[in-house]
C-alpha cells in the first residue's frame, strides 16, 4: 500500500511492536532521545561547521571558555553529572569504559578532569564537549542497544541542556 505524503511513520509504535520487551522505555519518557538529536544537530551544524571532532571540539571549546560557559547552570549541573557518573572520588567508574573514548588523548582530557587534575576553563569544556560527542557517536554510530538507549534519559536530558548552553554562549 502506498502511502500519502501526509501519513507519518510512527517509529516508537513500530519498535514497540517488533520488540515488546521495548514496551516500557516508550512513550513520552523517550522524549530526552529525541531532544539531544535535535541539539546535537544544532550544535554540530552552528559550532563545528557540520563536522565535529576532537579537534574541532577542542576549536570551540576555547570559544566557549572566552564566553563563559562554565558559569552557565546547564553547564554546572552537566559537569557535576558527568563527575558523578564517571568518577568515584579516586578513580573514574566502570561506566567510564562505556564512553568509547577513541584516543589516549581523550581519555586522558576526560579523566584529567574527573580528577581535578584539568580545571582549566578550555580543558574543562573539552572534556564534556567529548563526553557529549561520545554519547552522540554511541547512540547513533549502533555502538548501544535500543535499550540501553531508551533506558537513559536523564543522560540525553543533562547532554541536551548543556548542548543549549552552549548554543546559548556563542
Amino acid at each position: 500500500m502506498r502511502q500519502t505524503p501526509l501519513e507519518s511513520f510512527d517509529a516508537i509504535r513500530w519498535i514497540g511492536e517488533r520488540q515488546p520487551s521495548l514496551q516500557r522505555h516508550l512513550g513520552p519518557g523517550s522524549q530526552p532521545l529525541l531532544h539531544f538529536a535535535l541539539m546535537w544537530n544544532m550544535f554540530e551544524g552552528e559550532l563545528c561547521d557540520s563536522s565535529a571532532s576532537s579537534a574541532k571540539l577542542r576549536e570551540v571549546a576555547v570559544r566557549l571558555a572566552e564566553r563563559g560557559l562554565l558559569a552557565h547552570p546547564s553547564a554546572q549541573a552537566f559537569r557535576q553529572f558527568v563527575e558523578e557518573r564517571y568518577w568515584d572520588g579516586e578513580k573514574v567508574t566502570e561506566r567510564f569504559a562505556f564512553l568509547r573514548l577513541r584516543s589516549a588523548a581523550e581519555n586522558v582530557a576526560v579523566s584529567g578532569v574527573l580528577s581535578g587534575q584539568i580545571a582549566e576553563s578550555e580543558g574543562v569544556i573539552h572534556a564534556l564537549l567529548l563526553v557529549v560527542y561520545r554519547y552522540r557517536n554511541n547512540t547513533f554510530h549502533g555502538l548501544k542497544e535500543v535499550a540501553e538507549v531508551l533506558g537513559s534519559p536523564e543522560l540525553f536530558d543533562q547532554g541536551a541542556r548543556f548542548l543549549g548552553a552552549a548554543l546559548e554562549c556563542a
